[in-house]
């Protein structure tokens, strides 16, 4: 009865911290967490071995921490169209701003998310279905993900920055 008592209290405790609906965000900032958020970026790209044309989306979510900014999500979607080189697993795309939340804060849109934008990609396909994304010309590691002939998909990890 005491252990019950006690697993009871420890359970409610935790869920009193963790937040409630943001309880899987994991940010911890310096400014306090009105403009703290999670972000991640989602991507899905098809393409064709034969001709080399690849097409695909790229959303990448915000997650504020608390409400204070009048929204608590905002994603940005961009419709990707450009090349595909086979050799190397380069993706060169073009980015055109498609859609974004409806909350989502006008300057937060103006300063991180132009109407367009290019994005230059190389992915590496290994045997086991999985995937290295990484930034074309730096090489920083950016996602991991899948694939299966055709198509690719990609999360990144998710960050905590302040808006």
């Amino acid at each position: 009865m005491v252990r019950r008592k006690t697993l009871a209290a420890m359970l409610v405790a935790v869920g009193s911290v963790s937040g409630g609906a943001h309880a899987f965000r994991a940010c911890d900032s310096a400014y306090g967490d009105a403009f703290t958020a999670s972000t991640y970026t989602v991507g899905e790209f098809e393409f064709d071995f034969v001709t080399g044309l690849a097409s695909g989306t790229q959303t990448t979510y915000n997650h504020l921490l608390v409400e204070a900014a009048g929204f608590s999500e905002c994603h940005v979607t961009y419709a990707l169209s450009g090349s595909y080189t086979p050799g190397s697993g380069t993706f060169v795309l073009e980015g055109e701003r498609s859609s974004y939340s409806a909350d989502c804060p006008s300057k937060l849109i103006d300063a991180e998310y132009p109407a367009s934008r290019y994005i230059a990609l190389q992915v590496v396909f290994l045997d086991d279905g999985s995937s290295e994304v990484s930034a074309a010309d730096s090489g920083e590691l950016l996602a991991r993900g899948s694939w299966r002939p055709g198509q690719a998909f990609f999360k990144t990890q998710e960050t905590c920055r302040y808006l």
